[in-house]
């Protein structure tokens, strides 16, 4: 293992889907969530390919490891954002968004029993502070934000709470999968383009079993104001993109899904910088504590 560079990857991918988190935004804010995740995967799966292409990568894969980027796809893209979006409309998007930072936790402790990686006891320590440094910027307002709880039975707010929870289930899953691919060879730009692919296929049919499928493409790729931020923002999201399986592949799945789970306070940072606004005293308190917990990982 190259100490370091899983490290770097992933704090570069959080930084980078940071950025493009803020252009999507403004694009789905135009056409939607939904129309959005539906409408950008062929520029993902484009630029992605270009990558691999300019690179020179290997894209040989064994028939196990092509099953492995595969399932590692559909998990954490075809399923997980599914769930993801279903629990924000049902109990808000800040509590779920809260629920899916779980998804460092318990990758790491898939990745102890599946994996054999062992985090030693400050490692463990760096991956809790950390999360619970972005809990906190999470909660910021009250984890209600966004949704209208009083509307909801007990049981509509369990099955939200549950939707919340297997968003995390299936994108930890999906990280252990695309672990064992780089373990059987696959090289992680290749396993990049080929698991968008595969999320990016289960949206598609998904939106084409719901007959929206070329009406969605017809209004996002038809309108240029959408186009260009949609454009900008895959620009960003493919430094991510590609460089997230690197990340998992030179340190533990856990500690990558932890660097890359920084996200938020990314866009905090974004945020100050780009925007000249102020964070308030809870970000800040966040961000540190986030902070914390990242160098707790890189001295572990």
């Amino acid at each position: 293992m190259v100490f370091g560079l899983g490290e770097a990857a992933a704090l570069t991918t959080a930084a980078s889907w940071a950025g493009s988190c803020q252009l999507h935004t403004v694009a789905g804010r135009m056409v939607g969530a939904v129309t959005l995740v539906v409408a950008r995967f062929p520029l993902f799966a484009a630029a992605t390919a270009l990558v691999v292409l300019l690179t020179g990568t290997s894209t040989a894969l064994t028939l196990e490891s092509f099953v492995c980027i595969m399932i590692s796809g559909a998990l954490g893209v075809g399923i997980s954002d599914p769930f993801l979006y279903s629990a924000s409309i049902t109990i808000g998007p800040r509590l779920a968004t809260l629920l899916l930072s779980l998804s460092a936790c318990i990758t790491a402790l898939l990745g102890n029993v599946f994996l054999g990686e062992h985090i030693n006891l400050m490692g463990w320590i760096g991956i809790l502070v950390a999360t619970s440094g972005v809990a906190f910027v999470l909660i910021e307002g009250g984890i209600h934000h966004g949704a209208d709880f009083s509307g909801l039975t007990n049981t509509q707010v369990a099955i939200g709470v549950g939707k919340g929870l297997m968003a995390a289930a299936c994108l930890a899953s999906s990280l252990l999968f695309l672990k064992q691919a780089l373990l059987l060879g696959i090289e992680p730009f290749w396993g990049s383009f080929l698991r968008i692919c595969a999320g990016g296929g289960v949206v598609w049919m998904l939106a084409l079993a719901r007959g929206r499928l070329f009406r969605i493409m017809r209004e996002v790729w038809t309108s240029w104001p959408v186009m260009r931020v949609l454009l900008a923002g895959c620009a960003v999201s493919t430094v991510g993109n590609c460089l997230a399986p690197v990340a998992v592949k030179f340190t533990y799945a856990g500690i990558a899904a932890t660097l890359i789970g920084l996200q938020p306070i990314m866009i905090i940072i974004i945020t100050t910088v780009v925007e000249r606004k102020r964070p308030s005293g809870q970000a800040i308190i966040g961000t540190l504590i986030a902070f914390g917990g990242t160098a707790l990982i890189f001295l572990r």
